[in-house]
């Protein structure tokens, strides 16, 4: 970077690229956004954006718009928990995960442990 600086630890902080800060800024001073669930001029063109960007990414995703459905999550953990929540873990089902996997997992983990899931990870050796 400009401070000639090397930065290795992404833990939820990644650096953005001044293109993508500069676009947004952009965008943020071109139009009043307004709250979604609201029925008014920017409320609407919140709307739109969101269903814009859900679109691309099922689009990325290559995922079928008929079939899957965008969740937006305030981080990693959230998404993790939602879906240990959600997920059907019982007696005689597993949890198998990879021992650097993000701390959240060890939360669905526990979450699948109450459900009666067997839980471990395992080993790349």
């Amino acid at each position: 970077d400009r401070q000639r600086c090397v930065y290795l630890d992404y833990t939820g902080a990644m650096l953005a690229p001044s293109t993508l800060i500069g676009r947004h800024l952009k965008a943020l001073q071109s139009s009043i956004l307004g709250n979604p669930h609201s029925v008014n001029a920017p409320s609407s063109e919140s709307s739109r954006q969101d269903h814009l960007a859900r679109a691309a990414v099922l689009r990325f995703v290559h995922a079928d718009a008929d079939v899957y459905e965008v969740v937006w999550t305030a981080n990693a953990s959230g998404a993790l928990k939602l879906v240990g929540e959600a997920y059907a873990f019982q007696h005689g089902g597993a949890l198998i995960y990879a021992p650097d996997s993000h701390n959240s997992v060890l939360g669905v983990a526990n979450i699948a442990s109450r459900k009666g899931a067997e839980c471990s990870s395992f080993s790349f050796a």
